[in-house]
């Protein structure tokens, strides 16, 4: 394995909007893999944060980051240049063939 680690609280928050806010969110499309992270509605889980696997423009993945505090189980996401080949990486071989910029992922 190859890259940052962070740990974060065992509680809600809006934790990946304040880890990648200093990268280029907007800038990338985003791949959204199986995951299991949910928005707090009335001080407990509500609806998921991603409904399904996905591929989100940076504009639409900032919004959901940065609107309201949710809880992460489990995150896959990967970022890609705009109009790139958006594509399932599961191996470090995978991700240094492709075109994948960022991947972010939390079990």
């Amino acid at each position: 394995m190859r890259g940052l680690s962070f740990e974060i609280p065992n509680t809600y928050g809006k934790y990946l909007f304040e880890i990648l806010e200093g990268t280029n969110i907007k800038g990338l499309t985003w791949k959204i893999g199986n995951g299991e992270s949910y928005f707090i509605e009335n001080n407990t889980l509500g609806s998921a944060l991603f409904q399904t696997t996905c591929i989100l423009d940076g504009e639409g993945l900032h919004k959901e980051f940065s609107k309201k505090d949710y809880y992460l189980i489990f995150v896959d996401l990967k970022g890609f240049p705009k109009e790139s080949d958006v594509k399932e990486i599961a191996t470090y071989q995978e991700f240094v063939e492709s075109e994948c910029q960022f991947v972010m992922h939390r079990k």
